[in-house]
């Protein structure tokens, strides 16, 4: 007869829950029980039935990441930098609890009753067990409403109302960018302006409010541009820097490396001594920042922190039904120091 988790139990001396609670990997179980248990399960070959799990009104051990995309060219945008370093951390950590992640795009141009019908019937259907929104913007309605449906999720990057199964994730954005203004400052520059991504982005509209800070206690002009996280932005914002404020401007906050490595670029093109006379510093901490010269000084998350806290909150009611979800996850941002900012 085919093996099953009852047989599996009776063979290794165990309840039928320790068995699943040794295969869905539960942090209570002794190591000698899980080596038992493991023992039996490898000599009889057995798998346990996803779908029959499913049938029982059991979600697998399956956290969907959905992330918003503005541009076009999509791809460009889901390969960032910081994209790819948030989905690296997300892997690896899920997998040290026992869960797989699955990944989704969400496109700013599509249907928003469409999208929450969607992920409505991801969940409803079992196919996930909860949700991680990276990027949506203010525009994104859908996940207010995902909230109010009580399903678990975290949001980055996008203020939700929290309570009951959601909470919001919070990177320090605004304290970072006035920790970078505040390094420009101490180095002797004066005149720093901010070049940052999205205003309908969290993270962008709390950057400029941390430059703005800084500014205004130093008693200094306030100078901003804002478009997208995009290199083709920062080249853009070269043209008009070389227009506008070349004699205005000594120093600049990039929103993130991708805007700097943009302007950089263009830079080299239109006049290279402006590179080596300003100081300049970005967000993300891109592995491109050390090949420029000057090297780039950047602001970064801790990525590493922010999904292990975020896992943590999301698969705690499923194995600790007394411990609650925390309503906000903080993290602060770290300061990379390299040439671009110290004095010239």
């Amino acid at each position: 007869m085919a093996i099953n988790s009852t047989k599996i139990a009776k063979l290794a001396g165990v309840s039928r829950s320790t068995v699943s609670k040794v295969i869905n990997n539960y942090p209570d179980i002794p190591q000698s029980t899980k080596d038992k248990v493991m023992a039996i399960i490898n000599e009889n070959n057995y798998k346990p039935n996803i779908y029959a799990q499913v049938l029982k009104g059991i979600a697998p051990k399956v956290i969907c990441i959905y992330i918003h995309v503005s541009y076009k060219d999509a791809m460009k945008e889901f390969n960032s930098h910081y994209m790819m370093t948030m989905l690296s951390n997300f892997v690896y950590e899920a997998e040290q609890i026992g869960y797989s992640i699955s990944v989704e795009m969400v496109r700013a141009n599509e249907d928003q009753k469409k999208i929450l019908e969607k992920i409505t019937n991801t969940f409803l259907e079992k196919r996930i067990e909860s949700a991680v929104f990276i990027g949506q913007t203010s525009d994104d309605t859908y996940i207010d409403e995902l909230v109010k449906r009580g399903f678990k999720l975290a949001s980055i990057d996008r203020s939700v109302d929290v309570g009951g199964n959601s909470f919001n994730v919070i990177t320090d954005d605004a304290d970072g960018a006035y920790r970078a203004t505040e390094l420009l400052y101490k180095n002797g520059y004066k005149n720093i302006m901010h070049i940052g991504g999205d205003l309908k982005k969290l993270s962008s509209r709390s950057r400029v409010k941390g430059y703005e800070k800084s500014v205004t206690k130093h008693g200094g002009q306030i100078i901003k541009l804002n478009g997208t996280y995009t290199a083709e932005f920062g080249q853009e914002c070269a043209d008009i820097f070389c227009k506008e404020y070349l004699d205005k401007v000594d120093s600049i906050v990039f929103g993130n490396d991708t805007i700097a490595t943009g302007f950089i670029i263009r830079m080299m093109q239109l006049d290279p001594q402006v590179l080596n006379k300003i100081g300049y510093i970005g967000f993300d901490d891109d592995v491109i920042d050390t090949l420029f010269t000057p090297t780039i000084s950047s602001m970064v998350v801790d990525f590493k922190g922010i999904t292990k806290a975020t896992l943590q909150a999301l698969t705690a009611n499923s194995e600790d039904k007394d411990q609650e979800i925390p309503h906000e996850i903080h993290s602060k941002m770290l300061l990379i120091e390299r040439d671009s900012s110290s004095k010239r």
